[in-house]
């Protein structure tokens, strides 16, 4: 008898409860250096649901995966020892364990990110090129918003506290290139999951951004 999996609406209840209480602990300052800490397992424990409800696996998933975070990891790391690719920054100490300077949860996030927007995207019905388009904005989107609340969360900082447009562009063509990689292997993650997940992060950062911004 196989084992039936929890239920989506419930789930969903759970991570909207969960990044609701980050949100409030980040915007308590004696609080905040323990939500640190836990914003690396917040972002396993999201991504372990992804793979939970995938709807259907084979070989090229578990390539597209290792392929995407991989490169996510290694163009980060580059980066940070070069200062030529995104710019100067370096990376703080909320994202957990680090290899010469880069935490390794930043691939995984890459893959996240990759797998939320891509299934989302291809949900509109245009050409497969605009849903990586589609998919690509989106991602900047979210660093965007992510750019302005990482030294507060003790993820990364750049240089003099300016983030370069070359940043942004840099980001941009990976996720245009990661979401196309995406779309050749035809990974189809759980639109429903994928959709709420990517909302509530983009709430997440942009409420602690505003409030950051205001009070702090």
């Amino acid at each position: 008898m196989q084992n039936k999996k929890p239920n989506l609406l419930l789930i969903k209840s759970t991570l909207i409860t969960a990044y609701t209480i980050g949100c409030v602990g980040f915007l308590i300052p004696v609080l905040a250096p323990l939500f640190q800490v836990l914003t690396p397992i917040i972002i396993l424990l999201t991504f372990a649901l992804l793979l939970y409800y995938h709807p259907t696996w084979n070989k090229k998933h578990i390539v597209f995966l290792g392929i995407i975070f991989i490169m996510g990891f290694f163009v980060e790391m580059i980066g940070v020892q070069t200062g030529k690719i995104f710019g100067n920054y370096t990376y703080l100490d909320g994202l957990g364990i680090k290899i010469n300077g880069t935490p390794l949860i930043i691939g995984i996030n890459w893959v996240l990110l990759t797998y939320c927007t891509g299934t989302i995207s291809q949900k509109i019905s245009v050409h497969p090129f605009f849903q990586i388009l589609i998919a690509a904005f989106a991602m900047l989107l979210y660093d965007l918003i992510l750019e302005t609340v990482a030294p507060y969360m003790d993820m990364w900082n750049f240089k003099n506290g300016v983030v370069p447009f070359k940043n942004y562009l840099i980001w941009f063509i990976l996720a245009f290139f990661f979401n196309a990689l995406l779309s050749i292997f035809k990974i189809k993650g759980n639109y429903k999951l994928c959709l709420s997940i990517f909302v509530i992060q983009i709430l997440f950062f942009g409420i602690i951004s505003l409030f950051t911004n205001i009070l702090l």
